[in-house]
């Protein structure tokens, strides 16, 4: 061997040995509190899972109780039972028992294999219950005593090393972002619109409530259905521009935008938990692919994060509250974020609220007088959100009967909409049923323990982190709630992502605080980049094989490929816009064209004609249509019907409302027969009380109430 090459070998040698130096000298700048949150991290787990398998021999029970007319077979109600006292009760188990371990002044017991040991039986027990096979409860059983072990004298591995900082943001974190946004940008947002084309998910959240800005004082939840939120119409109509077709792209362009900006700020929220730019980028990436379901991308604001687009601002204010001595000022920013959050999407709101009183009561109220600071922000949030009401919506909104009508919403689709029993019989449901609840209320006991037992054992910034930690995993935990029973893995998805931050989080700090980052640090460079692209390897896969049977839509990559965006039209320009087809995952040979349909082309101007000549400015048109949204934003008129679009309507009383006082009606002259929800309702109450007349339009027929039908009709609901 040359010389030189014994020289090059001496370098890496020594570069390697002084990385392993530099590392191994970080132990004394590891706080004492942060070099026992690894030990305590991996008992909690043990401790929660062991309040699981108590919560899944509870189910267990009552499902047996079927058999004793107990009526449980309804899938939500039982996965409720299984999921919500895990919710309740993890938590406080866990701050009890490191609160017994830290009074006996004693390492926490346990060891990571029987921790394996117990996430194994525990899903082997519950595939038999969901199997209905018989030997459930001798795995429950076993997974009961393998937690038991857990009390056994022992030490997990302490901390060595100390977790990263925060960095200071620079032009690099400037080109990530702007990378992010080249990933989900569109080429063109006119190609996007015209592909989503007549979709109706866009109309129900944005588009359809935004129409009645063009009334007079028409207040959502009272003078019609707002399907998310009172303030989704509001807003939009300041944005949505006239004519349909720059109304459809003004939804999705501002789908979009929020999305950007969410992602960015997890970037920028990464990197502040984190100080890693190779995580801070990895995850909203991740998150952002793993949102793609279907070909129509961006064609639901409702899956996008357009849902809460202030949660990491209000995460943030929550960090704060928890790392600084004040605490009106962090608490009355929460209030107006919640507060907004209530007005933009009632039931985004809702959890915001129920989490800030969980977040404060966890972090501060180990003194009774400070109950008064969660008083102060339920009624902050209140206030806020009638104050911004008031604006947009006038004096109507500043009653209790707007209120409850705002809320109303909330329980849509909480019957089980594509429902079904929690599954355990994937590899991925192992990863979407246990360990994100599972870490997520490890980290709100954490917090709790802490702040309540110990306050002075962390800094401001470690308080601040694990505020925002918290708080994350208490929104997280409220926003999967209500979709336990769901199937659709895009829904599963959109509200996991705060949990997700959470435990890129842990997996960061575990690593950086293990002796395994020493160990590897001694290796050779094929180990260490092996070991350090291994998670990114696993993330590409699940991107890459998740599915859904129930839902047979293609999911995470397959679906993001077809998608136009900005870094496709630079690196594959030939195949932006390919010629889409569900036909390999239904029975349906149709094609996805990227031009606008013709149901929306084939409007003319006869027909806004026709319904400006019989409709005055502010006054309510009832068309029915596949695109009823679109005569209407051409004629600028608002529509007479209570839920947009009405063809779509999941409830015959909106039909009925929507009827109500009607003397005229737009009928599209088109089939009417491809809408699966109210098409066979509305066609039976226009041949019965309506008789067609000689105005016609080229796709319109103008039709009056008949004379027999003028009769006294059932009073509108009181405002």
């Amino acid at each position: 061997m040359s010389s030189s090459a014994q020289h090059g070998d001496g370098e890496a040698s020594f570069e390697r040995s002084a990385e392993s130096d530099r590392a191994a000298s970080q132990v004394a700048l590891l706080a004492p509190a942060l070099a026992e949150i690894p030990t305590r991290f991996w008992f909690s787990i043990h401790v929660a899972l062991t309040v699981f398998i108590a919560c899944a021999l509870l189910w267990m029970a009552l499902k047996s109780a079927i058999a004793s007319g107990v009526d449980l077979t309804h899938s939500e109600l039982r996965d409720r039972i299984l999921y919500l006292p895990f919710y309740m009760f993890g938590p406080v188990a866990v701050v009890l028992a490191n609160w017994r371990v830290a009074a006996r002044q004693m390492p926490p017991p346990g060891n990571a294999i029987l921790l394996f040991a117990i996430v194994g039986l525990t899903h082997l027990g519950l595939l038999a219950a969901s199997t209905g096979l018989q030997f459930l409860f001798l795995c429950m059983a076993l997974a009961s005593v393998v937690a038991a072990l857990r009390w056994r004298r022992g030490q997990y591995e302490p901390a060595v090393i100390a977790a990263s900082t925060a960095r200071r943001v620079n032009w690099v974190d400037a080109i990530a972002i702007v990378a992010i946004c080249m990933l989900l940008l569109p080429a063109s947002s006119d190609r996007l619109a015209a592909h989503i084309g007549i979709s109706i998910a866009k109309i129900s959240y944005f588009v359809g409530p935004g129409l009645y800005s063009y009334g007079s004082h028409l207040t959502p939840g009272l003078d019609f259905y707002s399907h998310y939120g009172p303030g989704l119409g509001p807003a939009f109509s300041y944005l949505m521009g006239s004519g349909w077709r720059n109304v459809a792209i003004s939804a999705v362009e501002l789908t979009v935008a929020i999305t950007l900006l969410f992602y960015g700020a997890e970037y920028l929220l990464l990197m502040f938990l984190t100080g890693s730019r190779l995580l801070a980028f990895a995850a909203p990436v991740f998150t952002a692919v793993l949102n793609f379901s279907t070909y129509l991308a961006f064609d639901a604001p409702s899956a996008y994060p357009a849902r809460y687009p202030l949660l990491f601002p209000f995460v943030l204010a929550f960090g704060w509250f928890c790392g600084g001595r004040q605490r009106l000022a962090p608490v009355l920013v929460m209030s107006i974020f919640a507060g907004i959050s209530l007005f933009w999407h009632t039931e985004v709101g809702l959890y915001l609220i129920l989490a800030g009183c969980g977040g404060i009561f966890i972090s501060r109220c180990n003194r009774p007088l400070e109950l008064a600071t969660i008083v102060i922000f339920v009624v902050g949030s209140i206030a806020m959100f009638f104050a911004v009401s008031w604006l947009f919506l006038g004096p109507s909104s500043l009653s209790w009967s707007f209120l409850t009508a705002a809320v109303q919403p909330i329980m849509a689709y909480a019957g089980g909409w594509d429902g079904e029993v929690v599954r355990w019989n994937t590899i991925w449901s192992v990863f979407y049923n246990l360990p994100l609840p599972t870490v997520a209320i490890v980290t709100i006991g954490g917090l709790w323990f802490f702040m309540w037992c110990r306050p002075d054992a962390l800094s401001v910034r470690e308080r601040q982190v694990a505020g925002v930690l918290a708080m994350l995993s208490f929104v997280g935990l409220g926003m999967l709630t209500k979709w336990i029973n769901r199937s659709l893995d895009a829904e599963w998805h959109q509200n996991a992502a705060p949990l997700i931050v959470v435990i890129c989080w842990w997996g960061h700090f575990l690593w950086s605080t293990s002796g395994a980052r020493i160990a590897l640090a001694k290796a050779g460079r094929a180990t260490r980049v092996g070991v350090a692209a291994a998670p990114f390897l696993a993330a590409g896969l699940f991107l890459l094989k998740v599915t859904d049977r129930a839902n047979p839509y293609p999911y995470g990559l397959p679906a993001y490929i077809a998608y136009p965006s900005l870094a496709k039209a630079i690196v594959a320009p030939s195949h932006l816009y390919d010629e889409l087809s569900y036909r390999d995952y239904f029975a349906s040979t149709d094609t996805m064209g990227w031009d606008w349909p013709q149901l929306l082309t084939g409007i003319s101007a006869d027909d806004i004609a026709l319904i400006q000549r019989h409709v005055p400015p502010h006054q309510r048109a009832l068309v029915v249509s596949l695109v009823d949204w679109a005569y209407l934003a051409e004629a600028q008129r608002p529509p007479k019907s209570v839920f947009m679009p009405l063809m779509f309507a999941f409830d015959p009383a909106f039909a009925d409302r929507s009827f109500r006082d009607a003397d005229l009606v737009f009928v599209d002259n088109r089939p009417l027969n491809q809408a699966p929800d109210a098409s066979e309702q509305l066609v039976n109450l226009i041949n019965k009380d309506y008789a067609p007349t000689s105005e016609r339009s080229t796709t319109l027929t103008l039709y009056r109430l008949k004379k027999s039908a003028e009769q006294p009709r059932p009073e509108s609901p009181p405002r």
